[in-house]
C-alpha cells in the first residue's frame, strides 16, 4: 500500500526514472486459483522486474514547518546522512520561541516523494502465470535496499567484500490481494522464466510443491 503522506505542499510529479513498459500496455488478469490465495515468484532473481511508473515530486519548503516529517533540514532537525545532531536544549528554545510568536520554524531543505509501480512474474498453486503489479509511494529519506524489491524475493550482501556484491536469496509466498492488480505475463516472459529457473537450480532448491526456492547450503 502507498505510504500515507501529506501532499498539501507537494509540487507536481515528474518522471524520474526510465520505465520499461507503460502501465497501459498490461492486460489485467483476475486471480484464478481456488487451491491457494498466494502467488509465488517464478524464480529468485529480479531479472524480469519492470517499472511502469517512476515519478518524483518535491515539497515546497516554504509551505512546510521545520517540525514536519517532510522537512529534512531545519533549525531543529537534520536527518541527512552525516547530519549533525541538534542539542535538545537548543531545540526546545527554538520551538518555544516559535510557539510564543506564532511563527513557523523555517524548513531549509524539503524531502521528495517517489511514486512507483513495478511488476514481476509469479505463478499460483494451480500453475497460472501472472505479472503482479506493486504500487508504492514513499519519502526519499525513507528509501532503503528493500524499498523497490519485488515482493516474494530476497537478496543478501556477500560478506567480507570491498564492494556491495549481492546474491539472490530465498523466495516466499505473497497473498494475491497484496498487489495493486494482476496482469497477464508478457509474450517474452515464459522463455526468460525458463532460463532463470534453470540458472537457479545451480544455487537453489525447490520445495516438494515446486513453489518455494531456498538456497543450497
Amino acid at each position: 500500500m502507498p505510504q500515507d503522506i501529506d501532499t498539501t505542499a507537494l509540487r507536481d510529479f515528474r518522471n524520474h526514472y526510465p520505465i520499461g513498459l507503460p502501465l497501459e500496455a498490461l492486460t489485467i488478469r483476475p486471480f484464478q486459483c481456488s487451491q491457494d490465495d498466494n502467488l509465488y515468484p517464478t524464480h529468485p532473481s529480479q531479472s524480469l522486474k519492470t517499472y511502469h511508473v517512476y515519478d518524483r515530486a518535491e515539497f515546497d519548503r516554504r509551505e512546510l514547518d521545520g517540525r514536519d516529517d517532510e522537512c529534512i533540514l531545519s533549525q531543529i532537525r537534520d536527518d541527512r546522512p552525516g547530519g549533525r545532531p541538534r542539542a535538545q536544549s537548543l531545540i526546545d528554545r527554538v520551538i518555544s520561541r516559535a510557539e510564543e510568536s506564532g511563527r513557523p520554524i523555517p524548513c531549509q531543505l524539503a524531502d521528495r516523494v517517489h511514486r512507483v509501480m513495478l511488476s514481476d512474474t509469479y505463478i499460483d498453486a494451480c500453475g497460472n502465470y501472472y505479472r503482479g503489479v506493486k504500487s508504492m509511494q514513499f519519502l526519499e529519506s525513507d528509501e532503503n535496499m528493500g524499498t523497490l524489491f519485488s515482493p516474494g524475493r530476497t537478496n543478501y550482501r556477500v560478506p567480507d567484500t570491498a564492494f556491495d556484491e549481492r546474491y539472490d536469496g530465498h523466495t516466499y509466498p505473497v497473498p494475491n490481494v497484496d498487489f495493486a492488480f494482476l496482469a497477464a505475463i508478457l509474450p517474452e516472459d515464459m522463455d526468460k522464466i525458463a532460463t532463470e529457473r534453470r540458472r537457479a537450480r545451480q544455487t537453489h532448491q525447490l520445495d516438494q510443491a515446486g513453489r518455494i526456492f531456498t538456497l543450497i547450503d
